[in-house]
């Protein structure tokens, strides 16, 4: 079997440009469309906020711990800011299910060729709930890389404000639990990416939940490991080109479309071609390993439903 890179993202260029470039121009589409993308990705949206150096003195750091033990020495401080963190708990919880639901919802007007929001929207509930779950856990997984950062920096600076200075033996566990956390968020972002990739579009297909879906896809996963590191290397590539060119495309304009770019839903609609093809990419490579894996393909007696109808652009 010869797996192609190149050819699935040219047929989802084609798709994009034969749903979204059809004549007459189909401006509606662009804002529903957009919408179900917008709300998709609105958790993994980059805010570009440029981060400062870091200067500290010890005697700034005393005077920080100092001033940290007084705050909480105030129940009422410490009690508005736990209410505080507790709705943005809360916050970010709806947004992630919102999310989750939405991605079906894109998904599905990709396969058929056509904008919509509230009929997929409740069609594909149970599967965005269970995404929501899904994405939960990996979500406390990240605990884990943190924690290997947190626990060796914890002595690091607690003989920092003793006295002690940085002394060579916290150097050893601080560089391994950094490599550590690096080894382990690697591996988190490829869940997380052949996830979004792979296996939502297997859970729209078989109506089913992400473990089943992610039992699923492992067999395939483990048989053709190679392949799938090179999509995701090419994928990354073709993200990095795909932001050149916007940030080009935005000069060009006199910087008008970078301002249309930052504003939230706007920027999702103006580049909306580019989350079109993204999010065709990864099916298109998929129905290469055959048509149980094709969700453009004919549907199984599982995937019967009125939303399993392909579109007549495929």
């Amino acid at each position: 079997m010869t797996i192609s890179y190149t050819e699935p993202l040219q047929h989802s260029y084609a798709r994009m440009k034969a749903v979204l470039f059809r004549s007459p121009f189909p401006i509606e589409s662009w804002f529903v469309m957009g919408f179900g993308a917008w709300l998709a990705d609105i958790l993994s949206s980059n805010n570009g906020s440029a981060g400062s150096q870091w200067k500290t003195t010890k005697g700034e750091m005393a005077d920080a711990a100092s001033r940290a033990g007084d705050f909480l020495a105030n129940p009422t401080m410490v009690a508005l800011v736990l209410a505080g963190l507790l709705m943005i708990g809360i916050l970010l919880l709806v947004l992630s299910w919102v999310s989750a639901r939405s991605k079906f919802v894109f998904l599905e007007n990709v396969v058929h060729g056509r904008a919509a929001f509230l009929d997929p929207w409740r069609r594909n509930g149970r599967l965005g709930n269970s995404l929501f779950l899904w994405n939960a856990m990996i979500s406390f997984a990240w605990l884990l890389p943190i924690g290997f950062v947190l626990v060796p920096m914890r002595y690091a600076i607690v003989s920092y404000l003793s006295g002690h200075g940085w002394t060579h033996v916290l150097i050893g566990p601080l560089a391994l639990g950094i490599a550590l956390a690096l080894v382990c968020g690697l591996a988190i972002f490829v869940v997380c990416a052949l996830t979004e990739d792979f296996v939502v579009p297997l859970m729209w297909r078989y109506d089913e939940g992400a473990w089943a879906a992610w039992a699923r896809f492992r067999p395939l996963l483990f048989a053709h490991f190679g392949d799938f590191v090179a999509y995701l290397l090419f994928s990354v590539l073709i993200a990095i080109l795909a932001g050149i060119g916007l940030l080009l495309a935005g000069l060009l304009t006199c910087c008008v479309g970078i301002v249309l770019m930052v504003i939230p839903y706007l920027g999702t609609v103006v580049t909306l071609p580019v989350h079109f093809v993204f999010r065709a990419f990864g099916p298109m490579f998929l129905r290469q390993y055959g048509p149980e894996w094709d969700v453009w393909g004919p549907r199984t007696a599982q995937d019967t439903d009125s939303r399993s109808t392909p579109s007549a652009i495929s």
